[in-house]
């Protein structure tokens, strides 16, 4: 069990700080560049779990590190009134959390409700720059009185000509270019 905590703490620190945490996994994380110290604004920038935040102060108290707030003070005391409101303070921070959380899921799925789609890169179809683009390649594939149809090829050859790139900056290939026109 004590393996398992140290491992705990281990990868949390790995997390929120990793210049403390490679010296961790190296067994010396009392010697990081002579760092004893380590200054936060406020425990929520420490973790925003109170399991985790905890482990961390632990963690912070058996290696020898001091841990201070500029918010709260005496972050590290062993006083029972100042180890129960740290334990608020970790309590509300995760609830402010999940509450955001809850917030921003929520708003996502009201805007995918109404347009059908919120997260992720813009198509050719939500930018003016991608209709431009997806008009060119429309008229490009066009059949043209007394000539053939382009091929998927030679549009994909006439917009690299035009110095026309895709929405990502590559070269048009033939396989690009069927995908764009297929929207």
């Amino acid at each position: 069990m004590k393996r398992r905590l140290n491992l705990l703490v281990g990868i949390l620190v790995l997390l929120v700080l990793p210049t403390l945490a490679v010296a961790q996994w190296n067994g010396q994380m009392s010697e990081v560049d002579g760092i004893t110290t380590v200054i936060i604004e406020r425990m929520d920038r420490l973790a925003r779990k109170l399991l985790v935040q905890e482990s961390i102060i632990i963690d912070f108290q058996r290696k020898g590190f001091k841990l201070i707030s500029a918010l709260e003070p005496d972050l590290m005391s062993d006083d029972p009134s100042r180890e129960a409101m740290r334990q608020m303070m970790g309590v509300f921070a995760q609830y402010e959390k999940a509450m955001l959380v809850a917030k921003l899921r929520a708003s996502r799925e009201r805007i995918k409700a109404i347009t059908g789609k919120c997260e992720g890169r813009k198509g050719y179809n939500d930018t003016e720059e991608g209709k431009i683009v997806l008009t060119r390649i429309r008229a490009l594939r066009r059949k043209r009185p007394n000539y053939k149809r382009r091929t998927w090829q030679q549009v994909a050859d006439t917009l690299n000509g035009e110095g026309i790139r895709t929405i990502d900056g590559h070269t048009w290939s033939l396989q690009r270019v069927q995908q764009t026109a297929a929207r």
